[in-house]
């Protein structure tokens, strides 16, 4: 009797357990459902930038060209808008509203508000972190370490594929022969000898002139961009799962 006790005991501790982990995620999870103020304040941002009329319903079938046009509008926009790479402070919200609000925001806080806008327009995204593997000679240590050098940006789902959109430059991964490009071929070693499109304004960033390794769906590994600002790491878990078993 003694046995089965313990055994139930156990049982019982260890559902417990996994039943408080998945709480825990859930709590931290960052929605990527754009909310009506998202749609609100999304077609303000692109109407401040000069894009009056330029959100159509059927922009998700319209031709690759068009979709570029627009994606490109959008990443103008939120750039304009938040002309001061400033991080928005930490334990504070940080979406499209908060950006307008102070004016300015910083890779991790820009890349949001474009995916939100992109989302609320009826593509598909996905916010990558990016951390410096050059820094420490390790994946797993860059991974860990505090400080070492990281960016954001995003992924949107086009006509022809997966395409990268800078959140600090008016970058996107377009080449010259109309080739999208994600942050996985950038980590190829002919990545150097890419040519972009004309339509391609600015240089990507810096970071991705090193070697450097990527976590998708995950916005923080500190946990004070989104509420409960606790120490548990921000992500969008459907993101990072699917990244991780793709």
């Amino acid at each position: 009797m003694k046995r089965t006790s313990t055994r139930r005991f156990v049982s019982l501790i260890g559902c417990l357990t996994v039943l408080a982990g998945i709480a825990v995620a859930a709590v931290h999870n960052v929605t990527t459902v754009p909310t009506q103020n998202d749609r609100e304040v999304g077609r303000m941002i692109l109407e401040r930038a000069g894009y009056r009329g330029v959100l159509k319903s059927d922009v998700d079938h319209a031709s690759f060209d068009a979709q570029i046009r627009f994606i490109q509008a959008v990443q103008d926009a939120v750039i304009s808008v938040s002309p001061e790479t400033v991080l928005i402070p930490f334990d504070r919200s940080r979406e499209p509203k908060d950006l307008v609000a102070h004016g300015h925001g910083e890779c991790g806080d820009r890349s949001r508000a474009i995916e939100k806008i992109l989302n609320a327009n009826g593509f598909r995204t996905r916010h990558l972190a990016i951390y410096s593997v050059s820094e420490t000679g390790s994946r797993v240590a860059s991974l860990l370490t505090p400080g070492v050098g990281s960016h954001a940006l995003s992924e949107v789902l086009t006509a022809r594929g997966w395409m990268a959109v800078e959140s600090t430059s008016r970058w996107i991964g377009l080449t010259k022969d109309g080739r999208t490009i994600t942050l996985e071929d950038l980590q190829a070693p002919s990545a150097a000898q890419l040519a972009w499109h004309d339509r391609v304004r600015d240089t990507h960033h810096r970071i991705f002139t090193q070697e450097f390794t990527y976590v998708p769906g995950l916005y923080s590994r500190h946990g004070r961009f989104y509420a409960p600002y606790t120490p548990v790491p921000d992500v969008n878990w459907p993101d990072l799962l699917a990244g991780l078993f793709a």
